[in-house]
């Protein structure tokens, strides 16, 4: 159980969003393409944005389906990955 727990994070760690290490190999491969460290940034920030709205709504849904659990959890990754919480 523990080791698909650690599968399951270090996958989710993985993902290009910014405040986690996809995020930052995403920013590093756009500069290094572009090389231009404004548009890696741009990029990263935008899909963490976007799939941090994508998390809210998943929230929502699991609220209304009465799962407060995966509620709660879903919906505080996406506000991390809005940057509404930790920064």
């Amino acid at each position: 159980m523990i080791a698909i727990g650690n599968v399951l994070i270090a996958a989710f760690n993985c993902l290009p969003t910014l405040p986690l290490d996809g995020g930052r190999a995403l920013h590093a491969a756009v500069w290094a393409l572009t090389g231009r460290e404004a548009t890696g940034v741009r990029l990263a920030t935008v899909i963490g944005r976007g799939l941090g709205l994508v998390l809210l709504g998943v929230a929502i849904v699991a609220s209304a389906s009465g799962d407060a659990a995966l509620a709660i959890w879903v919906g505080l990754m996406g506000l991390t990955m809005r940057g509404g919480v930790i920064a």
